[in-house]
C-alpha cells in the first residue's frame, strides 16, 4: 500500500469513526474517495475488507462509490485496470447483492469481451484477469473464453509460471471440455520449463504445485514420472538440497510430487512434521495439506495427525481470535481428518471453542456467508453435535446467498437440514423451490447438479414432494441425462 493511499484511508476512516452525523459521513467519505485512484480503491477495500464486520457499512458505500463512479459507461469500466477489478471482487464479494454481481458481471464483459473480436483482441494476461473476476461474479462460462484462446492462439505462452496455473485452474473446471487444452499447456511447460534443472527452477515450487494439480489429470504414466523425475533432480537431489528447503517448499514439493503419483510424498510429509516445528508456522489455508498426505499414510500418519491436532489445540483454539484466523472451511477440513478421532470430552472442547469463535458472538456470527455457516454446521456435526444443522435453519429462510451454491454445496445444505427432522423441514422446502426454479428449469442447468448429486437432493427432498412435483422432476432428469445420447453416453456406470 502506497504512503499516500495510506494517509488518505487514515484520513477517511478516522472521519468515519468520529463524525455524529451519518449522512453527512457517508458524504465526506464519498468525497474522500474520489482523491483515491483505483490502485488506492484497491488498497482501501483490501483495508476493509480485513476489519471484518466492523466495517461492513464502509465496505457496502465502497460498493456503490465504484459503481458510481466507474459503471456509467463501457469507458468507464475500461478505465480501470483488470488487474484491479479482481482485487475490488476479491474484497468486496460479500458484500455484493446477487443483483450487483449479475450486473458487475454484465458491465465487465460488455466493457471487454462484448463480441469475440473485442475479446481476441485482449492480452492474454488482461484475459485471465477478466476471466477470473467473472467467475468470481458467478458468470462461470466465462472459462470459455480462456479456453478458446488456449485452443487457438499461442500468446498466452508468455504468461508467467503463476499465471499458467491460474489459468489451468479455471480449465480444469470444465471438466469433459478441459482435455484437450490441458495438453497443450502440458506440452507448453514441457518445452518451457522442463528442459534442464534451470528451466524448472524459474518456476517456484508454488507455481509448480498449483500447475501440477490441475495438469495433471492429463498426463500419461510415463509422462508423471519423467515430470517427477526431474522435480527431484532440480530441487531434491542430494540430502542437501532436500534440508535447504522450508516448510512452504518442501510441502509444495511433496504435494507436487503426489499428485505425480510419486509414493515416496506422503512419507517426505510424515518426515517433515516429525523432524522440526517449522512446518507450525504455515498459515492456517496450508495445514489441510499436510493433513490429508498424514490421513493417506493410515497407522504410519497417526503420529504426525497428533502433532497436527497438539498445534490446533494449543494455538488456533486458545482464544476466539486465534480460532478465527482459521476459517469455518479449513475447521471443516481439520475436523474431518483429525478431530473425529479424540476422546468425546476432547470434542466437547473442541465445539465449545468453535462456538465461541462463530456462533456466541452476533456480529461475527451474522457476517458469516452461508458458505461459512455450512462448513461450521459440518464441522460441528463430525464432532458430535446432532443439532448443528439449526445454524443454517434462518439463513435458508431469510437470505438469498446460498443460491450462489454449486451442486455440492447444496447437496451439503440437504443432508444437514435433513439431519434435524422437522426444524429443518421449512428450510428444505425453500431448497427444492430453488432446485426447481433454477436447476429443473433447462437440461443445460439441470446437468450443473452431478447424477450423485441428484440422488441426494431425491433422497432428503424429492421423495417428499406430492406424486405431481415427483413426476416433473423425473422428466427433467430425463431431458437432462438421458434423452440426449450424446450426454447418456458420457455418463460412467457411477453415474
Amino acid at each position: 500500500m502506497s504512503e499516500r493511499s495510506l494517509a488518505l484511508i487514515t484520513v477517511i476512516m478516522a472521519a468515519g469513526l468520529l463524525c455524529g452525523d451519518v449522512a453527512t459521513a457517508q458524504v465526506d467519505q464519498q468525497v474522500e474517495w474520489n482523491a483515491l485512484g483505483t490502485s488506492g480503491l484497491v488498497d482501501l477495500g483490501a483495508q476493509l475488507h480485513a476489519d471484518g464486520a466492523v466495517s461492513a457499512p464502509r465496505r457496502a458505500l465502497l460498493v456503490q462509490h465504484i459503481a458510481s463512479r466507474h459503471m456509467t459507461d463501457d469507458a468507464a469500466v475500461r478505465g480501470v485496470p483488470l488487474e484491479h477489478w479482481r482485487h475490488y471482487v476479491r474484497d468486496l464479494h460479500a458484500d455484493l447483492s446477487a443483483a450487483d454481481r449479475i450486473t458487475w458481471a454484465t458491465r465487465l464483459r460488455k466493457a471487454h469481451a462484448g463480441s469475440p473480436q473485442a475479446a481476441a483482441a485482449l492480452p492474454a494476461g488482461d484475459l485471465l484477469q477478466l476471466v477470473e473476476t467473472l467467475v468470481m461474479l458467478g458468470d462461470t462460462d466465462s472459462r470459455e473464453l480462456l479456453l478458446d484462446r488456449v485452443m487457438n492462439a499461442t500468446d498466452w505462452q508468455t504468461l508467467s509460471a503463476k499465471d499458467l496455473a491460474s489459468a489451468a485452474n479455471q480449465l480444469w473446471v470444465l471438466k469433459s471440455r478441459r482435455g484437450a487444452a490441458l495438453r497443450r499447456m502440458a506440452a507448453h511447460m514441457e518445452t518451457a520449463y522442463l528442459t534442464d534443472n534451470q528451466a524448472v527452477q524459474a518456476a517456484s515450487l508454488r507455481d509448480w504445485e498449483n500447475l501440477v494439480w490441475k495438469i495433471s489429470v492429463v498426463l500419461s504414466s510415463d509422462q508423471r514420472r519423467q515430470w517427477a523425475t526431474k522435480l527431484r533432480a532440480a530441487y531434491a537431489d542430494t540430502p542437501e538440497a532436500m534440508a535447504s528447503l522450508d516448510a512452504q517448499d518442501m510441502l509444495s514439493l511433496a504435494m507436487t510430487l503426489g499428485d505425480l503419483g510419486d509414493a515416496s510424498a506422503d512419507a517426505m510429509m510424515a518426515e517433515l512434521v516429525a523432524a522440526s516445528d517449522d512446518w507450525q508456522a504455515l498459515k492456517p489455508l496450508r495445514l489441510p495439506d499436510v493433513i490429508l498426505p498424514l490421513a493417506r499414510l493410515g497407522q504410519a500418519g497417526k503420529p504426525g495427525l497428533a502433532r497436527v491436532a497438539d498445534h490446533l489445540e494449543s494455538d488456533y483454539l486458545s482464544t476466539p481470535s486465534m480460532t478465527a484466523k482459521a476459517t469455518p472451511e479449513e475447521w471443516g477440513i481439520f475436523v474431518h481428518f483429525i478431530g473425529r478421532g479424540p476422546p468425546k470430552e476432547k470434542r466437547a472442547l473442541w465445539v465449545s471453542k468453535l462456538r465461541a469463535a462463530f456462533v456466541d458472538d452476533s456480529a461475527v456470527f451474522a457476517s458469516l456467508t452461508s458458505e461459512d455457516l455450512l462448513c461450521l454446521s459440518n464441522a460441528l456435526s463430525n464432532l458430535g453435535e446432532a443439532e448443528s444443522g439449526v445454524l443454517l435453519v434462518s439463513r435458508i429462510n431469510n437470505s438469498t446467498d446460498w443460491h450462489a451454491f454449486d451442486g455440492k454445496g447444496l447437496r451439503g445444505l440437504a443432508m444437514q437440514l435433513a439431519s434435524i427432522g422437522d426444524v429443518g423441514h421449512g428450510a428444505l422446502g425453500k431448497l427444492a423451490d430453488h432446485l426447481e426454479s433454477q436447476y429443473l428449469s433447462t437440461p443445460s442447468m439441470t446437468a450443473k447438479a452431478t447424477p450423485e448429486e441428484w440422488d441426494i437432493f431425491v433422497h432428503f427432498i424429492g421423495r417428499g414432494l406430492p406424486k405431481e412435483k415427483r413426476a416433473l422432476w423425473v422428466s427433467k432428469l430425463r431431458a437432462a441425462f438421458v434423452d440426449d445420447s450424446a450426454v447418456f453416453a458420457s455418463l460412467t456406470s457411477e453415474d
